[in-house]
């Protein structure tokens, strides 16, 4: 199940100890909070590296690009760039954010860039990412 922040996942990870488990990007902004406000709760199970997506620079042809929606995890890859940074919870909402135009450019994966057909101005590749994957401390998972 996917939720709009890690936060939220957590609540439900605990709610349902038995068949839940937390699958969190390690470049997630306050990882470190859930794991030590949970310590007595949630450990890691597991950590790998898998890479992401390709990583896009897009937006709505008919602007501008002066506002950028960005998780804060990839905004580094506007340095340069004299844009609004505007942040928001995933890659997959900086693009639904632009798409409903609420800005006119986007940091996101190409699949989302190109589910809401966006253009694409910069492609950076995918990268390679690790994740750590945390489970209730009762679970054998």
């Amino acid at each position: 199940m996917l939720h709009p922040t890690l936060e939220r996942a957590v609540q439900d990870v605990l709610a349902e100890p038995e068949s839940s488990a937390l699958l969190a990007c390690v470049v997630y902004p306050h990882l470190h909070e859930i794991v030590f406000k949970n310590l007595t709760m949630l450990t890691m199970r597991d950590c790998f590296v898998f890479p992401t997506h390709n990583m896009v620079y897009a937006g709505r042809p008919d602007t501008d690009w002066r506002t950028v929606a960005s998780h804060p995890a990839p905004v580094n890859l506007l340095d340069g760039r004299d844009v609004e940074i505007i942040l928001v919870n995933s890659n997959s909402a900086a693009a639904a954010t632009c798409s409903a135009g609420n800005t006119d450019a986007c940091i996101t994966t190409l699949p989302a860039a190109q589910r809401h057909q966006l253009d694409i101005r910069a492609d950076f590749g995918p990268v390679p990412m690790g994740f750590s994957l945390h489970a209730p401390r009762e679970c054998d998972v």
